[in-house]
């Protein structure tokens, strides 16, 4: 099958997978435990937390293992909250945030936190002056992504960083879709909290990072640390940063190759300035679940936006945020490229369109 969901989860690499398995003879001990294994095991996670914490101009003090991108992004929130005076309960952020961070508003909402949400262009990035306009005295995080993870829309994190910073408030960034995919320097972007995740950059599932500046209070974390995926996920860092620039430059012609086979019922949604890798399209009068389901016929993998049950698509929240109507937001689909796309690839698809316009 032609796999062009890259931005949903990747494969594991043969190096990190090796990495895995290597790992999890000789780094069984527990981190917490006094023990040499224990200590072994500690060790080679500091190792871990030192290479992560470089590629984002951190330190190892700063860098926390989790499960995953939402619970990076939860771990984030709640360990700033935890930190913020009791007089302060205003959030801002966007309608375009992970769904993991959309469903902990609404909670939070409950708790009798007051949720902002920032005005979207029309090009699917923020209103910097609406965020601005929304700033209170009360005001305790901004929580905006780097990267949309539909759109592929990248938003402008270094003056949203610089935003906060002016008015003393933390800045929460899921970074999910952009770490190793574009260059971040936590410092630089005045970024207080990232979330990344393993399986989006062919490390395994089940193992992400946090990013927690050393200004908010350190935290406390349960349980025994999974150290075999960690090097796992290290190892596939280490990779794909050595290979960041080639990747961006390649995934710039997929899409250009895309834009000049693609049918004329088919209109590309993501904007020109997206990361390259990700582009959210629609095809003339079809929901995107339709189109989704015509390239799984003809052996292409790509996505939709929140699909339910077939033939019962939701619209596309982030569509709607932008402005769209409800039926343009169910036309959306998504293709994704990987290290291993090719030219051939995006031919394939692009084919398979035009069988569908004639179809």
């Amino acid at each position: 099958m032609i796999y062009l969901d890259y931005a949903a989860t990747t494969p594991i690499s043969k190096n990190a997978l090796q990495a895995y398995c290597e790992s999890a003879k000789k780094f069984y001990g527990n981190t917490n435990s006094l023990h040499d294994e224990g200590t072994k095991a500690k060790e080679m996670m500091k190792m871990c937390q030192g290479e992560l914490a470089s590629y984002i101009q951190a330190s190892k003090e700063e860098i926390y293992f989790t499960n995953g991108g939402s619970d990076s992004n939860l771990l984030a929130v709640r360990s700033i909250l935890g930190s913020s005076p009791s007089s302060k309960n205003h959030i801002i952020t966007s309608k375009l945030e992970h769904s993991s961070l959309l469903s902990l508003w609404d909670t939070l909402e409950e708790e009798g936190y007051d949720i902002s949400y920032v005005s979207i262009r029309e090009d699917g990035t923020i209103n910097l002056e609406n965020l601005r306009e929304c700033i209170t005295d009360a005001t305790c995080l901004i929580a905006i992504q780097h990267v949309n993870h539909e759109l592929g829309t990248v938003h402008p994190v270094k003056e949203i960083g610089e935003i906060a910073k002016m008015y003393n408030i933390p800045f929460h960034c899921d970074g999910v879709q952009s770490f190793l995919k574009l260059p971040i320097n936590v410092s630089d972007m005045h970024i207080t909290s990232l979330s990344i995740a393993s399986h989006k950059i062919y490390g395994p599932k089940g193992i992400g990072a946090l990013y927690l500046s050393k200004e908010i209070s350190k935290v406390k974390q349960h349980g025994t640390i999974d150290v075999p995926s960690i090097v796992a996920f290290t190892v596939a860092a280490q990779e794909q940063k050595k290979i960041l620039a080639d990747t961006y430059n390649s995934h710039v012609n997929l899409r250009r190759e895309l834009i000049n086979h693609i049918p004329v019922s088919a209109e590309i949604i993501s904007p020109p300035d997206a990361l390259p890798s990700i582009v959210a399209m629609k095809m003339e009068s079809l929901e995107g679940q339709y189109v989704m389901l015509w390239c799984n016929k003809y052996n292409i993998a790509i996505s939709t936006g929140s699909a339910c049950l077939v033939g019962q698509q939701e619209p596309s929240p982030y569509m709607i945020a932008m402005g769209k109507n409800v039926h343009e937001s169910k036309q959306l689909f998504r293709i994704s490229f990987g290290t291993s796309t090719t030219i051939k690839d995006i031919k394939a698809f692009t084919d398979c369109l035009k069988l569908l316009t004639t179809s």
